[in-house]
């Protein structure tokens, strides 16, 4: 593990019955991502989402203590626990930040997404807007704007979002597009459980996680993509 290791945070939703009743979804699992790495982590936050549940829910969590209302809460929330950890604290606003980010990192080992998603894009903007719809999302056209030769060897993009892993998704895209082992959901994800303070790292997945494995050459030279395999993973753990 010497290259970077980037962990992204999803927005949240504002005001939807059934996502993130706790704000905290993305923000606390993926904090205990990087605390299991421990170094050469850059955090990457999409603030926006934030800065309108801030403004906009009408029924916030007990856990928030936000009394005046700060716009910036859960992002000074987060770069706070980055500064705490050594961690580079990064805010995005849209997804060509994101895509600038990436583009200009030296070498990047992993990526750990926390957030929405289907299974062609992660939302980086979900239902904040919207109810129950993106405007904000980050697909492997975006990808291809970040060369391939930005990961080191070995490098691993793995997403915890709803659907990355369903064939044809984007975990099985980005693997074709940047010749690296990819780690995607089959179905849906539950991140309800990896809000609360001490909570799993890791949402439970529908139908399983699965592991893209990276292309190899075969004796002609030509590229082979390895099937699809199913992981193993617990809440702790990420899967292996």
């Amino acid at each position: 593990m010497v290259g970077t290791h980037v962990v992204i945070i999803g927005g949240v939703s504002v005001n939807n019955k059934t996502h993130d009743r706790n704000p905290w979804n993305f923000i606390n699992p993926a904090f205990r991502r990087a605390k299991a790495i421990k170094r050469s982590v850059v955090m990457i936050m999409y603030t926006p989402s934030y800065e309108r549940r801030v403004t906009n829910q009408k029924t916030e969590h007990s856990s928030v203590d936000n009394p005046k209302k700060d716009r910036e809460y859960f992002a000074k929330v987060a770069e706070g626990l980055a500064k705490k950890d050594g961690f580079t604290f990064v805010k995005i606003t849209n997804a060509g930040e994101l895509t600038t980010v990436l583009k200009n990192l030296k070498e990047t080992e992993t990526i750990d997404y926390f957030g929405h998603s289907n299974d062609k894009g992660a939302f980086l903007e979900y239902s904040s807007i919207e109810d129950s719809v993106s405007k904000d999302y980050w697909r492997v056209t975006d990808a291809a704007n970040v060369p391939a030769s930005k990961f080191s060897s070995g490098a691993v993009f793995a997403s915890y979002g709803c659907n990355q892993g369903d064939p044809g998704g984007l975990a099985e895209a980005l693997r074709k597009q940047w010749g690296i082992r990819t780690i995607g959901s089959v179905g849906k994800t539950d991140f309800e459980i990896t809000g609360p303070y001490g909570g799993p790292t890791f949402p439970t997945s529908a139908g399983g996680y699965v592991e893209y494995p990276a292309p190899t050459k075969d004796a002609k030279g030509l590229t082979v993509y390895p099937p699809p395999r199913p992981l193993t993973y617990s809440k702790t753990s990420p899967p292996s």
